[in-house]
């Protein structure tokens, strides 16, 4: 049994977070170009599924992981400067009394969620973007359109005046 499915449905940790991001938001190219031309909003918020009831009791160590991990990444992000937040809820259970627990990531906009993502996501949105900076800079806006093909991916374009 893999260690994904051997954990309870409850309790995302940051690693699937991130993983959950990457396939929903980057490696989804019609939703990153939304995002990347506005047509999604930001924030992003992604529920943590904290635990009910006894659930945190019947796993304790899963539990603790769960709550330890955001802790370390929310002052990761804060030591860092990083532009992601943890929001907290404060849950009161019978056995555990009460605890303050992660409900959600908050991603603010496309440059925290390409950091959230680690370097490789990084770099290729600073490629996007200085492309972008280049076309908006050099192309006549009738170009514009005929930059990206029916996959959503850049073309080569010559915008140099002839």
């Amino acid at each position: 049994m893999s260690e994904a499915n051997s954990r309870p449905p409850w309790g995302l940790l940051p690693k699937d977070a991130v993983e959950l991001l990457r396939a929903k938001y980057w490696n989804n190219t019609k939703t990153l170009k939304s995002l990347l031309i506005g047509n999604t909003e930001f924030p992003i918020k992604v529920p943590l599924k904290p635990p009910k009831g006894n659930a945190a009791l019947n796993d304790i160590s899963h539990f603790q992981e769960f709550v330890d991990s955001w802790k370390s990444l929310y002052e990761q992000a804060e030591k860092e400067s990083k532009q992601v937040n943890v929001l907290w809820d404060t849950v009161t259970f019978r056995s555990l009394s009460e605890q303050r627990l992660p409900a959600y990531l908050i991603i603010p906009d496309i440059n925290s969620l390409a950091r959230m993502l680690g370097d490789a996501e990084e770099q290729q949105l600073r490629d996007w973007q200085s492309r972008i900076v280049y076309i908006l800079i050099h192309c006549p806006l009738n170009l514009l359109n005929a930059l990206t093909t029916q996959s959503g991916q850049p073309t080569s374009v010559n915008c140099s005046p002839h």
